[in-house]
This record gives structure tokens, C-alpha cells and sequence, in this order.
């Protein structure tokens, strides 16, 4: 029998673990770490089954590469092609800079919370007798791959820490669900690692067991585009940089290009774009200092050469030109260099040759005991900016045989093989030939050298001094003002070459899951569950970020129409909640970890946060404000609401987010009382979206948010029962006969798996049902179940005569509305005729000898089937039966 009504199915994915309450240590409990204690921190693992590669650890944060894998500082790379493209910074965008789960509550009117930003409060491992475990290296995270399992075991398939709480299968195997999912389990028990100074409170006593899962869908047909980064080769006199970068990967040609510049009054820019390949001139005469053609993106940077002689001198002689400590240097966000040239203070502009790694400079000097500096400019890592060392005696900057290039490099003085805050940075002089290529170097000692110059001190503002070069040698720093280039300038490039990948549904999503105890032995009040995150979504100062309310939403995007990372199509980073925790609800059901719970529902999320770098809470007060709903000081948002800018960025309706900038933003759900021993579940879906533009993105976020979530059918189980367990042959002759039934739907052990195409099922070995309903809660299924209903003598006489127990096997076929065939066994057990059973009624008793009796001496009614009396085997009943059931009677 087929049917076409249609029945939603959801995702769900298990996790069982075990419940302990107990006291927390004492006071005098001994807990000082010795070397065998050290906590097993793992920062190294990332989920990479798509196109998104993330990091994930063992201690509450993700999205960051905090083990250095990568030396990007940033985990979150979309869209994820290779390794190798990210260690060559070919394609090594990222999307997400830091992110983590936040807890707080109340525990006897005390607030307190457990963070994980930039600095977390968790400790790897389980929680045991209500406290935190010494670590151990099993407490680490666990990965498991589709292709890795029970035929070809990895190492984690092989120790997989099932009791740490991972999900296991009814036979005691690891259980995984998509294509790589990541496990490990940490918690907040520990009163030392709670040092972060927006908590910095005691500890909730809450163990967290995280799974983190993707999987690719190839079916999907959008594309993003894959591009490599393009530097321009110097090959002009003049001093300047340009930026290439992609504003419509179909537009690409892939010829090569020259940028010139005409000669004109700095800072004004006159240039053009010629495509060498075919000799036409795409841009005349540009006066902006960016422009698109081609589909590229052009930015330039260009700096006069001063006509005049501003230049700082230092040399030996009789001693330093600058006085000790007159010089100060620190690490901080400005690129500029300046330096008093004139007896009047008048302040010139110096600018470093290349930027020493993905860090800015700040040089400050005094004039008259005032320091003054620059706060204003920010400088990439492919800007480039000149800095000059001419030979002692040799007074012709603009003679470049006379020049020297700085090429950076480090002295190991630890010999370990590696840069660390040990050794030392040298800058070694070698013949100055353009182009110029940059040299990164991301950290610096307290003390370096620069050819003959050395720099003392240490950052954060520390003084220091530049000391005299060897006798007879002077450096020269030039400095440049607003006079006009005296000669024009050149760069050249080639357009790059683009790939798509496929970017749409599961190909741009990954799953985290948390699953909650509270071992702590404390009642948690007003408790609340948070996702925090700083997104950096491509360069991190131009960010805006938006929730929706309906759909649990909640996500950032590009401020402006251009990005220095991903130009043009700037994709958008979010999250949605598909299930939250639990609160009572009589009239409600809700989904626990792949179970229905009647009388309780799901929280949505239920406050927003966001706020700028330098906004962040000062204290566990503050931080606790922003999970409620509140702005850090306890007071409401501006809407009035509990959620920061819940307006529509796309339509342009409601409060939407302003003034771009280096956002955070963070979902909540809340409150709940968490009592001990309970637990609590929070499945979230974060997903990259990218479109034509900032707002089209948007849009494909919330398309991939929305979709249906998948589960693999290999983990969701089919189950197949009927109605009643046992059939008995006696229904036959029962005048109101109990209908049998035979069930279909997903095991309460298992999670939803797809939907199921009701009109493909079919039923084989069975005659045709004669009714198909569709029930929305059975016990011992998972979700709603179709149930196929049978007359029983139909059902029983299409068998025959059957003795004894017997079981009957059918097969249940169909397909997944999605696609895909499935088959799913099935069975009845029945209870046939029993031997002596005269009068049908499924026993035997002294009334079947009776019976038999009457027919035989009596001319009573023959039985109604003759093979259940004819216990002799000769055919008939007659007299050699009655001895025969008389022994089954009375003597077994």
C-alpha cells in the first residue's frame, strides 16, 4: 500500500554520558600542578570536510589558531581549497577570528560565569566527584573521518574515549555523524583557570561535551571564486605601491598589466592601467587613488621624494647626534614615522621600507620634554614605504649605487632552530635593487640591531635609545614632504587566474553541539548559555553585524562595498540555533539530544550582543549584562529590546547596525534553572554565505541557515514494529478480530534521518494494507511514524496453517524525498496452532480433552482443524489420538 502524504523529519545527534554529584575539594586539597600535571591544551586539530577549514580545542574556543599551525593567529578559512594555499597565503582568507561558549548564572545569589574569547576559563577533560580532573593526554580532541572508521581504524577511531561521555553505538563503537566530526569534552570546575578578567569568578561546576561535525554536498551548483594574491613588481625610480585585488572574478582575463604614473604634486596621483597583452589603455589619467576595470581592483600608494634636504644624521664622531632615550618605539596599530627636521619642530613624514609583519610601528620623539605621535594610519603587509642607508661621505640619495637594501634576519642564540623571543633580529646590508621585496617578521626581542644601529627597549612604550654606527659611518633617514615627482612611476602585474568551488548548502556549513551537566553540586539560577565571537570577516575594522529573532539568527558582514581581503564579494558569517535548552512547557514538546521531551520546549535565542574593540566588559558584572539582553552597564538596548540591531540589513528595514568597525557580537538563551545533575543540549549551525555583494551575502547565509539539516542514513535507524507484538492464530475466530498494525519510522535511540517519500514505500511478502495513517509520537520511535493497518484473518490466512511459534519476515522498500533508496527489514511473530488445541482458544487445558471425548463417544462437534488433534500423524482423529493428548495434559 503507497501513500503520499509527507512527513518532516529533523536532525538529531546522540550523546550519552553519566551523571555524578558530588562536593567540590576542600580547602586544603593540594592541587599545585608538578611537571607530570600539565594540562594537555589541544590547539591544534581543525575541521576541514568542506569549505571551511576551523580550529577547534579542548578548552571552550574555536575559530583561532592558537597552536601557530598555520602562523595566521586567525582559524577560520573560507573558502577552504588546500594547505598548502593557506601556508603560501594564496588563498588563506578568513572569515572568523576567535570565537567561544560562554556560561553564567547565579549560585545562592552570587553571579557567575565561565568565558572563553581571547583568554578561556575551562580545563580539558571530564568532571569527576564534582570537580575538575588532574589532565590527562586522552583528554584531548578527538577526529574521527567517514572514510577512517571500523574497516580502516584511525588512531582516534582506535581510543576513542567512550568513558569520557563520546557517543558510542548500541555495540560500543565510536558514532560519528557527516563526513569529520571532532569530540573532546572540558569544563569550568578548576578556581585557577577562571583568571580572565570579564569573569574571574568562582566556578559553576559545569562539564561541557562538544561535538563538532561537516560534511561536503557536491550537488550544490553556486560557486565562489578562488583567487591568487597579486602583488605589482616595482620596476619605476619613484616610491609607491599597488594593491591588486579581485572586484569580478568573471571579468578576469588573465593578461598582463602595467600601472604608470604621470608626474604630478604629491599627494595628488595621475595613473593609468594598461593591459599589456593587447597594448590598450584601460584607465586614463586616474586621480583617484583606486579604481576597477578588467575585473580587477586597483589601490595605489604614493609617495613624493622631498626635493629638500630633511634628513636625520646620526653618526659617531664624538658621540650620538640624538641624545640617549630621546627615541622611543613600540608595537601598535600607526605606520608612520616621524621625525623633527627643523629648528622650528616642524615634523616630517618617514615611513620604513616594507612593513616588518603583519605589526605597525609607532615612533615617538620629544621636543621640549612633549612626546608627540601618530595614531592615524594603518599599514598592511604588502604596503610598502622607503627607507634609506646611504654610504658615509656620499651626499646623492638619488644615486642607487649609493643605496642598500635591509633584508631581515635572525641570530639563534637559544639553538633551538627557531625565531623566539631568545634570539635576535639582524638587518643585514646588501646592494639596494628595485623591486623592493617585502621581508616579514612578526615579532621582534627587546633588543635588535639594524646594520650599525641598535634599537633598545622593550614594547609596550618602554624607552629606548639609538646608539652611534661605527667610526666614520653616517645614516642617513629621509624624510618626505609635498613637493612633486621628478620622475614617473611603473608597476607591473598579471590579472590572476580564478577556480569556483561549490559554496551553496552543507559545502559552506559546520555544526557544533554542546551537551551540558551540571556535576557541580550547585543550583544555577537565571543561568544562560552564549555563543561569543569576533569575527574579523575579512580585513577586521570594517565589520557590521544583525540577528534575526525569528529564526534564531545571527551574523556579520561587510561594512563597506570593497574588502582588502575578498574585494567585492565579501561573504557574510553566521550562526542559527536549531535547538536550545530545555524549560518546562506543559503543552509543549522539545528535543533533547535526539529525544522528544513532552512538557518541555527549546529556548530560542533570546538576547543579542554586540560591541566594539575597546568596549569590551571590564568585569563578570558587565559580561553577565550582555548575556541577558543588556548593554555592559545593566541598562536596555536603544530599542528597548533585548537584542542589538534586530532590523533587516538586506531591506533596510528596522534598527540595522551603523558605523563599521572591529565588531563582537553574541547570541544567548536564557534563563533556566540548571539543578544539579541535570543536563542541557544546544545544537547550533554556523555557515558562510557569499553573493555578488556585502547584502547578497546575507541573503545566502540565511538560504543555507534555513536549509533542511541533513543526517546520514547510516546513522539514523529505521525501525520497523507491529501491533500487536505477538499475533495468535485465534484472532481468527474472534468476532470483533484486534486489528493488526505495522509501524515505520526512525528508533528512539537514533536521530531523524531524512524524509521519507510516503508514496514510495512499499511492503513486500504481505497482502495490501488496509489503511495508512501517519501518527506523530509512538513509543519507542523517534518522531512521527506511518503506521500500515491489516485485518488480522487476512493477514493470518495468507500464511497457511502455522504451529507452534512462528516468525514471518517482510522487507520495507521506499525512497528519501531528497533522494536515495532505502530498505528496512521487518517482522511478525506469531503464535500458531498448538497440538491438542481442540477447541482453538490458544491453550490447552482439561476442555480439549473434553472436547475430544464428545466428538468421539458422543457425537459432539468435530474439531475445526483436524491437524491439530490428528496427534498420531494417521490423517484423522480417532480414538489412538486420545492416549496421545492425554500424555500432553498430564504428562508433559
Amino acid at each position: 500500500m503507497k501513500n503520499g502524504t509527507s512527513v518532516g523529519w529533523a536532525i538529531l545527534v546522540l550523546l550519552l554520558a553519566g551523571v555524578a554529584i558530588a562536593a567540590p575539594p576542600s580547602a586544603d586539597d593540594d592541587r599545585t600542578p608538578n611537571s607530570s600535571r600539565l594540562k594537555q591544551i589541544d590547539d591544534d586539530v581543525y575541521i576541514n570536510a568542506n569549505r571551511i577549514l576551523m580550529f577547534v580545542t579542548n578548552h571552550g574556543n574555536f575559530g583561532r589558531d592558537l597552536g601557530d599551525v598555520f602562523g595566521s593567529d586567525a582559524g577560520t578559512f573560507y573558502p577552504f581549497t588546500t594547505i598548502d594555499a593557506i601556508l603560501d597565503t594564496s588563498n588563506a582568507n578568513c572569515v572568523l577570528y576567535a570565537a567561544g561558549l560562554w556560561l553564567g548564572g547565579k549560585v545562592n545569589g552570587q553571579t557567575r560565569v565561565a568565558i572563553a574569547d581571547y583568554q578561556d576559563e575551562y580545563v580539558p577533560g571530564p568532571m569527576a566527584g564534582g570537580t575538575y580532573q588532574w589532565d590527562r593526554p586522552e583528554f584531548r580532541v578527538y577526529k574521527l573521518h567517514r572514510d577512517s572508521l571500523a574497516d580502516n581504524p584511525n588512531t582516534d577511531y582506535i581510543e576513542w574515549p567512550a568513558d569520557q561521555g563520546a557517543p558510542v553505538k548500541a555495540d560500543g563503537t565510536p558514532k560519528m555523524v557527516g563526513d569529520q566530526m571532532l569530540w573532546t569534552v572540558y569544563n569550568d570546575a578548576d578556581p585557577r583557570a577562571h583568571d580572565n578578567f570579564i569573569g574571574n569568578t568562582d566556578p559553576l561546576g559545569i562539564e561541557i561535551q562538544q561535538a563538532v561535525w561537516a560534511a561536503p554536498s557536491y550537488a550544490y551548483s553556486d560557486t565562489a571564486v578562488v583567487s591568487e594574491k597579486v602583488l605589482a613588481d616595482h620596476i619605476g625610480p619613484g616610491k609607491g605601491s599597488v594593491e591588486i585585488s579581485v572586484a569580478d572574478p568573471h571579468a578576469l582575463t588573465g593578461h598582463s598589466y602595467f600601472v604608470t604614473f604621470h608626474e604630478s604634486p604629491y599627494p595628488q596621483v595621475d595613473w593609468d592601467l594598461i593591459d599589456a597583452t593587447t597594448g590598450q589603455t584601460v584607465l586614463s589619467h586616474q586621480t583617484a587613488p583606486a579604481a576597477a576595470a578588467h575585473g580587477l581592483a586597483i589601490r595605489i600608494t604614493l609617495f613624493a621624494k622631498n626635493g629638500v634636504d630633511s634628513i636625520l644624521e646620526v653618526s659617531n664622531g664624538s658621540g650620538p647626534v640624538i641624545p640617549p632615550d630621546n627615541v622611543m618605539y613600540s608595537l601598535n596599530s600607526t605606520a608612520d614615522w616621524y621625525v623633527d627636521t627643523s629648528p622650528s619642530g616642524h615634523f616630517e613624514r618617514l615611513n620604513w621600507l616594507g612593513l616588518m609583519g603583519n605589526s605597525s610601528w609607532e615612533f615617538r620623539f620629544t621636543v621640549d620634554g612633549s612626546w608627540y605621535y601618530d595614531w592615524s594610519t594603518d599599514m598592511r603587509e604588502d604596503d610598502r614605504a622607503p627607507f634609506e642607508v646611504w654610504n658615509i661621505g656620499v651626499r646623492t640619495p638619488d644615486d642607487p649605487s649609493d643605496d642598500v637594501r635591509l633584508n631581515f634576519a635572525y641570530l639563534d642564540d637559544d639553538g633551538d632552530g627557531q625565531w623566539s623571543w631568545d634570539d635576535r633580529i639582524y638587518v643585514i646590508e646588501t646592494p639596494y635593487v628595485e623591486p623592493t621585496p617585502m621581508y616579514t617578521v612578526y615579532d621582534f626581542p627587546d633588543d635588535f640591531e639594524i646594520g650599525r644601529i641598535k634599537f633598545m627597549g622593550y614594547f609596550g612604550g618602554h624607552s629606548g635609545t639609538i646608539l652611534a654606527p661605527a667610526t666614520g659611518t653616517v645614516v642617513r633617514f629621509v624624510t618626505y614632504d609635498n613637493a612633486p615627482l621628478s620622475l614617473a612611476d611603473t608597476f607591473s602585474f598579471v590579472a590572476p587566474g580564478y577556480t569556483t568551488v561549490p559554496v551553496g548548502g552543507e559545502n559552506n556549513a559546520v555544526y557544533l553541539k554542546y551537551k551540558l551537566h551540571n556535576r557541580g553540586g550547585n543550583t544555577i539560577q537565571d543561568c544562560y548559555i552564549a555563543l561569543w565571537a569576533d569575527p574579523d570577516l575579512g580585513g577586521m575594522g570594517d565589520d557590521l553585524v544583525g540577528c534575526d529573532t525569528l529564526s534564531s539568527t545571527w551574523f556579520c558582514y561587510n561594512g563597506g562595498d570593497f574588502d582588502n581581503q575578498y574585494g567585492t564579494r565579501c561573504p557574510s558569517v553566521g550562526f542559527k540555533a536549531l535547538y536550545g535548552p530545555l524549560v518546562p512547557s506543559p503543552a509543549d514538546t522539545a528535543v533533547f539530544d535526539g529525544h522528544r521531551r513532552i512538557g518541555y520546549r527549546n529556548l530560542p535565542m533570546t538576547a543579542f550582543a554586540k560591541y566594539i574593540n575597546g568596549t569590551d566588559p571590564n568585569d563578570f558584572n558587565e559580561t553577565y549584562n550582555y548575556m541577558r539582553g543588556l548593554e555592559a552597564d545593566g541598562t536596555p538596548w536603544p530599542n528597548g529590546t533585548k537584542y542589538a540591531v534586530p532590523g533587516d540589513p538586506v531591506t533596510g528595514v528596522g534598527d540595522i547596525d551603523t558605523n563599521p568597525a572591529d565588531r563582537r557580537l553574541m547570541a544567548s538563551f536564557g534563563p533556566f534553572t540548571f539543578l544539579p545533575g541535570d543536563s542541557q543540549f544546544v545544537l547550533i549551525k554556523m555557515a558562510v554565505g557569499q553573493g555578488n555583494d556585502r547584502l547578497h551575502s546575507i541573503s545566502r547565509l540565511r538560504e543555507i541557515l534555513d536549509a533542511p539539516v541533513p543526517v546520514d542514513p547510516a546513522d539514523a535507524v529505521l525501525r520497523v514494529g507491529s501491533k500487536p507484538d505477538t499475533l495468535s492464530i485465534i484472532a481468527l475466530r474472534a468476532l470483533t478480530p484486534q486489528t493488526a498494525a505495522i509501524r515505520i519510522g526512525y528508533d528512539e535511540v537514533s536521530p531523524i534521518g531524512p524524509e521519507l517519500d510516503l508514496a514510495s514505500i512499499g511492503i513486500a511478502e504481505l497482502p495490501p494494507a488496509d489503511s495508512v495513517r501517519v501518527l506523530q509520537s509512538v513509543i519507542g520511535f523517534n518522531g512521527p511514524v506511518v503506521s500500515y493497518y491489516f485485518s488480522p484473518t487476512t493477514l493470518l490466512q495468507s500464511y497457511g496453517t502455522l504451529w507452534g511459534v512462528a516468525v514471518r519476515s517482510f522487507t520495507v522498500t521506499g525512497s528519501y524525498v531528497g533522494g536515495g533508496a532505502f530498505t528496512a527489514p521487518g517482522s511478525l511473530v506469531i503464535r500458531g496452532h498448538r497440538k491438542g488445541d481442540f477447541n482453538v482458544d490458544g491453550n490447552l487445558t482439561v476442555s480439549d480433552l473434553t472436547g475430544l471425548v464428545n466428538f468421539l463417544f458422543r457425537g459432539g462437534d468435530a474439531p475445526q482443524y483436524v491437524e491439530a488433534v490428528d496427534l498420531n500423524g494417521s490423517g484423522a482423529v480417532n480414538v489412538s489420538d486420545l492416549p496421545a493428548l492425554i500424555d500432553l495434559l498430564f504428562r508433559n
